[in-house]
């Protein structure tokens, strides 16, 4: 329940004892507070999040657009940026994941995911160690870093995967399995 302050309180009573004119302005007053303290979504937070009956990363693909300044919203693409299959990931159940890099492959992984707080950690993963290619190897050390995740519900879907305290994120692009 919503606490009222206690000079509107002392108004409302001002406006009580001034018969059915006041006893209308009341209900009103009381109306328009009790409407004006619920949070409607903007349509933007509406369309683009799902609840968290829908968020699920199992069973889902995605190919990183780049890394995200969030002070200044510039993009980074990471290099080599013409390969199809580079800088993806797999989240193949709600505690398991695979990925590619450039030249080195995410055999497996394991993480932990709240989707109620939005935190993501990557716990552990193992890779082959082939030369990096790139920015393979800032990619893997972002991918320990990753702290928390935001789901974008669009077409195709965003996935957001937070890191350096949310002053930067990966964005990747939903993909299926190879395309």
């Amino acid at each position: 329940m919503t606490k009222t302050p206690k000079h509107l309180l002392s108004k409302m009573q001002g406006i009580l004892r001034k018969g059915t004119a006041g006893i209308l302005c009341m209900i009103l007053l009381t109306s328009l507070i009790a409407t004006g303290c619920k949070k409607t979504p903007l349509p933007d937070e509406a369309e683009n999040n799902p609840t968290k009956t829908e968020i699920t990363l199992s069973g889902t693909s995605w190919k990183l657009v780049g890394i995200v300044d969030t002070r200044t919203g510039s993009l980074k693409v990471l290099e080599p940026n013409d390969c199809k299959e580079c800088y993806r990931i797999t989240f193949e159940t709600d505690s398991t994941f695979s990925g590619q890099g450039v030249n080195n492959q995410i055999l497996w992984g394991k993480y932990a995911i709240d989707y109620t707080t939005h935190s993501l950690r990557i716990i552990t993963f193992a890779h082959t160690e082939m030369l990096d290619i790139g920015d393979e190897k800032l990619y893997r050390q972002i991918l320990r870093e990753i702290q928390s995740f935001i789901l974008k519900n669009t077409n195709p879907r965003i996935l957001h995967l937070y890191y350096d305290d949310g002053k930067s994120y990966l964005k990747y692009e939903e993909k299926g399995d190879k395309t």
